[in-house]
């Protein structure tokens, strides 16, 4: 049913107008109160989901660093662990400890060891609140070589040996001489930390 307009009559035409006039005026409605909102609310929601993402990422980045610092935070508690259990005095019986060990360091410098004399405990040359110094005298006879080699073979199965002081006394024969060597070692300043580290 096409309308020609030249056949309508003048209220026909008004009324085709009012008609069309009602349907652009309802599409500029739809499209000002429902198509324009809509579009800036996905606009809206678009830019929150973008800031959702990037807040997301820095999260997982949060979350990995804070992994790796987990990780690392065991890596050097085991590491803190070995090296208390293996390289420094117990608190609990520290001069067996020292004893143990320059034995055996004399027995493959091939020196005589025929003292181990406890120092103590001490704060001299440490800066920390967690550790003491711990000392012993030692004596021993041999030739000032085999007192190097002893030095040595020493600081390579414990580099946390310290040699403080070291003093020669001539022996009754030329090449054997009598040698005190003061040893320090770091030490915990109570067991307290051993037990914290199950050691």
């Amino acid at each position: 049913m096409a309308l020609k307009w030249a056949l309508m009559t003048k209220e026909q035409k008004q009324i085709a107008g009012f008609a069309v006039f009602c349907v652009i005026g309802v599409l500029y409605m739809g499209y000002a109160f429902g198509i324009v909102p809509a579009l800036e609310k996905t606009a809206e929601t678009r830019t929150s989901l973008e800031e959702a993402e990037m807040e997301l990422g820095k999260m997982r980045r949060a979350v990995k660093s804070e992994r790796a610092q987990k990780d690392r935070i065991g890596t050097v508690n085991a590491e803190l662990k070995e090296v208390s259990r293996e390289l420094l005095p117990k608190v609990q019986d520290p001069l067996s400890w020292a004893s143990e060990l320059l034995g055996r360091v004399s027995r493959e410098a091939g020196v005589t060891l025929t003292r181990v004399e406890e120092r103590g405990v001490s704060r001299k040359n440490i800066e920390s609140t967690h550790f003491r110094t711990y000392g012993v005298d030692v004596s021993i006879v041999c030739s000032y070589f085999d007192a190097l080699d002893f030095v040595q073979i020493l600081r390579k199965n414990n580099p946390y040996s310290i040699i403080s002081e070291m003093s020669i006394r001539d022996g009754s024969e030329m090449e054997v001489h009598s040698i005190v060597i003061v040893i320090e070692w770091p030490i915990w300043h109570d067991d307290d930390i051993e037990m914290k580290l199950d050691l």
